[in-house]
C-alpha cells in the first residue's frame, strides 16, 4: 500500500495516469449542496491563503507504473512513450468527479474570455488535468461515461444529456453540476483568479492499494462526506467486484442497468431501495428489519453459501423481481405483476400467472420496450 499527501491537482495532473471508476461502484451522486460546500471551501482557501484538506482518496493500481527513475523521467518528458498507469477509484470519486467538472467548466470559461492564469490557460488545463495522450483523464461508470465524454468534447450540458433516456436527462448529476458550476462562474462577483489559487490549495491523502489489499473490504470501510451507501450500492458492489473488468461491463449493461432503471424517475433511489430490501428479506435467512447494513451482512452470508458461480443467475432474478415490484408501484399494489416467474434461484411466485395490465404512461412503457422488447401499451 502506497500513501502520500499531495495537492489534488498534482495527483490529477500526473503524466500518463488515468483514473477509472469500476461498474460495481454507484453513479456520481453529489447534489448541489455538496458541490456548493466544496466550492466555498476552495474560495475560502484562496481568501485565507491556506490549504484545504479534502480527505482521503483511495484507488487500486490496474496497470504497471513506471518503476525506474529513467522510466519516470521518460513518462514526465514524453507521456505518450510510456504505457498509462490506470488507477481504479475505490473511494473519493465524488470529490474527484466534482473537481473534474469544476475544471471542465473553468477551462471553457477561460477559453471564452481568453484568460490565462500564471501560465495556466485553457489549453494547459485541458491537456494536464482533463485529457492525456491515452484519452480522457477520468472514466466514469456506464451511467455517466458518455455524458462526461460529451462535455469534454465541448458539447453543452443539454447536448451531453441527449443520449440519456428522456426521464433521466434532467436528473443526471454530471449534467446538473456542470451547469451549476457554469452558473456560478457566470455571476458578476466570480473571482476567477481566486478560484484558480484556491483549487491549487486542495490537498488529499492518496492511498494506492497493492497486491493483497482487498478493494471491497476497504470500499465498505470508507465512505467520506457525501451520500451514504444504500442497499442497491452494496449489493451491486458485492456482486460485481470479484469479476474481471470485461465481465463487470457485460453484467452491468445486461442486468444491473435494468435493475436501476426499473422505477424510471426515482429520486434518491427510494423505490429501488424498498424493492431490494424486500428481495433480500425473501432470499436471505435472518434478513429482517430496516437496517440496510444488517440486511447486507445477511446477504453476504447467503452469497457465500449459495451464489458461488451463480452471480449471473442472481442478477437475472433481481431484474425479474424489480420488474414485478415496479408493477406493484405502478398499480397501487393491485395484482398487476409481470407475467413471468421472478424466482430464478427458488420457488415460483404466487402471482407469476397474473397478466400484465396495460400501461398508459410513456415513461413506464419506455422501460419495457427498451429492456424487455415488449410493447405494454397494447
Amino acid at each position: 500500500m502506497e500513501t502520500r499527501q499531495d495537492p489534488l491537482l498534482s495527483i490529477l495532473g500526473e503524466p500518463s495516469v488515468r483514473f477509472t471508476l469500476p461498474d460495481y461502484q454507484r453513479s456520481y451522486s453529489w447534489g448541489q449542496s455538496q458541490c456548493l460546500e466544496l466550492w466555498r471551501d476552495i474560495m475560502q482557501s484562496a481568501r485565507e491563503k491556506r490549504p484545504h484538506f479534502a480527505g482521503m482518496f483511495i484507488c487500486a493500481d490496474t496497470a504497471d507504473a513506471p518503476q525506474t527513475q529513467q522510466e519516470q523521467d521518460e513518462a514526465a518528458g514524453d507521456p505518450a512513450a510510456c504505457p498509462p498507469r490506470v488507477l481504479e477509484i475505490i473511494d473519493g470519486q465524488q470529490r474527484l468527479t466534482t473537481t473534474f467538472l469544476m475544471l471542465t467548466a473553468f477551462s471553457r470559461y477561460a477559453r471564452e474570455r481568453g484568460l490565462n492564469f500564471y501560465g495556466a490557460g485553457p489549453d494547459y488545463v485541458e491537456s494536464t488535468f482533463l485529457t492525456c495522450p491515452n484519452g480522457q483523464k477520468l472514466t466514469l461508470s456506464q451511467e455517466d461515461r458518455e455524458v462526461l465524454l460529451a462535455l469534454l468534447d465541448g458539447k453543452s450540458a443539454q447536448e451531453a444529456a441527449e443520449g440519456l433516456p428522456a426521464h433521466r436527462r434532467d436528473r443526471n448529476r454530471v449534467v446538473q453540476n456542470f451547469r451549476f458550476f457554469q452558473d456560478l462562474m457566470a455571476q458578476d462577483d466570480f473571482d476567477d483568479e481566486a478560484f484558480w489559487r484556491g483549487i491549487n490549495e486542495v490537498f488529499v491523502i492518496q492511498i494506492i492499494l497493492g497486491e493483497g489489499d482487498d478493494p471491497q473490504e476497504i470500499f465498505e470501510s470508507f465512505n467520506s462526506k457525501g451520500v451514504s451507501l444504500g442497499i442497491a450500492d452494496m449489493l451491486r458492489n458485492h456482486l460485481l467486484v470479484a469479476e474481471s473488468l470485461e465481465e463487470q461491463e457485460r453484467l452491468y449493461s445486461t442486468y444491473w442497468e435494468r435493475v436501476q432503471s426499473a422505477f424510471g424517475d426515482d429520486p434518491g433511489g427510494k423505490r429501488l431501495g424498498a424493492c431490494l430490501r424486500s428481495w433480500v428479506t425473501v432470499r436471505c435467512k435472518n434478513a429482517r428489519g430496516h437496517n440496510e447494513r444488517e440486511m447486507f451482512a445477511a446477504f453476504k452470508v447467503y452469497a457465500a453459501e449459495k451464489l458461488e458461480g451463480r452471480t449471473e443467475l442472481c442478477l437475472k432474478e433481481m431484474v425479474n423481481f424489480t420488474s414485478m415490484w415496479a408493477e406493484r408501484y405502478r398499480y397501487h399494489a393491485t395484482k398487476a405483476y409481470v407475467s413471468y416467474n421472478w424466482a430464478t434461484l427458488g420457488a415460483t411466485t404466487l402471482v407469476s400467472d397474473d397478466l400484465r395490465q396495460k400501461v398508459k404512461a410513456n415513461k413506464d412503457s419506455w422501460y419495457w420496450k427498451h429492456y424487455m422488447n415488449v410493447d405494454v401499451t397494447k
